[in-house]
């Protein structure tokens, strides 16, 4: 009757709300954690900057100022990067796309660039070979980068991460990130693509 059907659609709608609201909290502690690695870089990069000027601290070099800067400027632009993508995932909408012709190797390096701030000891193997699609730039590059982050956060000390891109024939490209470490375990397999997964 119409009692029922209005009960079962409040029902039906405080679970909505209620889903919304787990995915909202979701969201925010998943950004949390996101954001305190870069932040964590950048402020023991400015304290390490700060201290060296202050009186009867060892000075540092030019060099390593110079390369304290660099790792600064990447962190900052990291941060409003990850800030930006937090934006547009936290919309219902979602983002728009931009589709442009794409070098994907250019994607690939810009990618490695950043990458390689955070390797530590971990190599990098490369080779690219030129590829061009129609794509949304940053998009792929954020695809890229969280692959060569999870390469080079589950590789051992002075591990090797091979990255490869090449043709796949037919008109497809293919790349590749191995390295190292222990895989993906089995329970974890049908999970990897849900965001913020770990």
């Amino acid at each position: 009757d119409e009692l029922a059907r209005l009960t079962h659609s409040f029902n039906t709608m405080l679970g909505a709300v209620a889903d919304a609201r787990d995915r909202q909290r979701s969201l925010v502690a998943d950004a949390g954690h996101e954001l305190r690695t870069p932040l964590t870089s950048l402020r023991t990069n400015l304290e390490l900057l700060m201290a060296s000027e202050a009186p009867g601290a060892p000075k540092l070099s030019d060099q390593d100022k110079a390369e304290i800067q660099d790792d600064l400027r990447g962190q900052l632009d990291e941060l409003t990067q990850l800030i930006g993508d937090l934006v547009e995932l936290a919309r219902e909408e979602g983002a728009q796309a931009i589709w442009e012709p794409v070098e994907l190797v250019e994607v690939v390096e810009q990618a490695l660039d950043r990458a390689r701030r955070r390797a530590g000891e971990i190599e990098f193997e490369v080779f690219l070979q030129p590829w061009r699609l129609i794509g949304d730039t940053a998009a792929l590059e954020r695809a890229v980068l969280n692959l060569l982050d999870n390469a080079v956060k589950f590789s051992p000390p002075n591990g090797i991460v091979r990255i490869r891109l090449g043709s796949a024939g037919d008109g497809f490209a293919v790349l590749e990130v191995a390295d190292q470490g222990p895989g993906i375990a089995e329970e974890d397999l049908p999970r990897v693509f849900d965001r913020f997964y770990r």
